[in-house]
């Protein structure tokens, strides 16, 4: 189910929500699971009935993905009973949370070696853990016509994976909706 259907993919049922006409997230997946598909893809969780459905589908067996506009991984379990989804309905379903934030690509057209200020040194020296050493090799983009003077070109992917372990689910059981 999503809202618009993006790619066309092989083999896959794909279904464009529309509320003009009833066509809802949760009326989508409800109908998609009498169909017993063994995964279901759900382009957004937007409301309590969306998620319950899902939470619920995933409670007996389903393999349910969807996206949640949340700022990390942590908080999108908090965000699911902010919606609505009972406590206990969320952390009896919930595997493993991913967050990505993609962030911009210094461009290789006119990269440049750089070297950290004192300031982004102390900086970079309370992000990383004690055992690690600063990273090396920094570049900077100065601009040039391939990037249109930004100094980047593209983004890169950068992945948070929270997996739902005893003390995470205990927690969520006992959260306060």
């Amino acid at each position: 189910a999503e809202d618009p259907v993006e790619y066309r993919l092989p083999r896959i049922t794909q279904v464009q929500v529309n509320p003009k006409v009833g066509l809802t997230f949760a009326s989508v997946l409800r109908a998609c699971l009498r169909q017993d598909p063994d995964v279901v893809l759900v382009g957004e969780m937007r409301d309590q009935e969306t998620a319950e459905i899902g939470l619920r589908a995933a409670m007996t067996g389903h393999l349910v993905m969807s996206t949640l506009h949340t700022n990390d991984a942590v908080s999108s379990a908090m965000r699911l009973i902010d919606m609505g989804a009972e406590p206990y309905l969320v952390a009896s379903s919930l595997l493993g949370v991913m967050a990505q934030r993609l962030v911009r690509r210094v461009c290789d057209n006119c990269g440049t070696d750089y070297e950290p200020s004192a300031q982004e040194r102390v900086w970079l020296t309370n992000l990383v853990s004690e055992e690690e050493p600063i990273p090396e090799g920094f570049k900077h983009g100065s601009g040039c016509y391939q990037c249109s003077n930004t100094g980047y070109k593209g983004r890169i992917g950068i992945y948070e994976w929270l997996e739902m372990d005893q003390g995470t689910l205990s927690a969520l059981r006992r959260a306060d909706p």
